[in-house]
């Protein structure tokens, strides 16, 4: 593995709040999509379980799965909310 130079490391920078016509970038509309593909995927097997009669089988392990989506979708809204509100701080 080779080491990634210094000079091509730079910090996380965030976009301004107040930022006139702010949109999501491409990347957080792509990240959002594969925690929606994630809880779709989890949906699929509820309706395999509840399909073939094994509801509480299937529903305890549904909101489990769900849990844990929506747990790092959450840390991660966080942490990107965190990130805007910072740079609003005066120095």
């Amino acid at each position: 593995m080779t080491a990634i130079p210094r000079d091509r490391l730079r910090p996380m920078r965030a976009r301004r709040a107040d930022e006139p016509h702010r949109v999501a970038t491409p990347l957080e509309l792509f990240f959002d999509l594969c925690f929606v593909v994630a809880v779709a995927q989890a949906a699929a097997l509820l309706h395999h379980s509840v399909t073939g009669h094994h509801v509480a089988d299937g529903l305890r392990g549904y909101l489990t799965v769900f849990f844990a989506i929506w747990w790092a979708w959450m840390n991660f809204t966080w942490f990107a909310s965190a990130a805007y509100v910072h740079l609003d701080r005066p120095r």
